[in-house]
């Protein structure tokens, strides 16, 4: 089970002379990348929750020492808005967002690599790929030599 790379583009592919190995890993290759989807997400959900607490923490200290001038609430909306941690922490999560998107698609495109591998398994049972057997002395070949000589022999026979 060496396949396992760790690496997308090479863990996806599919060599159609290895089938049993493939569908071999196919389980593992999905739990790992199944794996890496639920940690993204965790991640994820982690600064979603540090973003809302420091929100929160941020407009209540706004509240407590306003930025001079009258206090409105657009004005606590702008300073919790711009605030450099809040900042910070949005675009983390947007990058941590963007890869939990990553991984879905990993997860689906091996949904996909599995039904390709039944498709294969498939075409390879009904011998799709094997080598034609021609041989000439079938019934249906005699069967055509012989209506060709009847009817060249016809031919002659009306041209005499």
């Amino acid at each position: 089970m060496d396949k396992l790379q760790g690496n997308f583009e090479e863990d996806i592919k599919i060599n159609r002379f290895k089938l049993d190995e493939d569908c071999e890993i196919q389980p593992v290759l999905y739990n790992y990348w199944s794996d890496k989807l639920t940690e993204a997400k965790g991640n994820r959900d982690k600064l979603k929750n540090e973003v809302s607490l420091t929100y929160a923490q941020t407009e209540i200290e706004t509240r407590k020492n306003p930025p001079g001038g009258k206090v409105t609430e657009g004005l606590i909306r702008a300073a919790v808005d711009t605030n450099p941690k809040i900042v910070e922490l949005e675009e983390k999560l947007r990058v941590s967002q963007k890869e939990v998107y990553t991984y879905e698609a990993a997860v689906e495109a091996l949904g996909h690599r599995k039904s390709m591998l039944d498709n294969l398994v498939k075409l390879y049972g009904s011998n799709y790929f094997s080598k034609p057997e021609g041989r000439k002395d079938s019934n249906s070949d005699n069967y055509s030599q012989d209506m060709r000589g009847r009817l060249n022999k016809d031919k002659q026979n009306e041209a005499q």
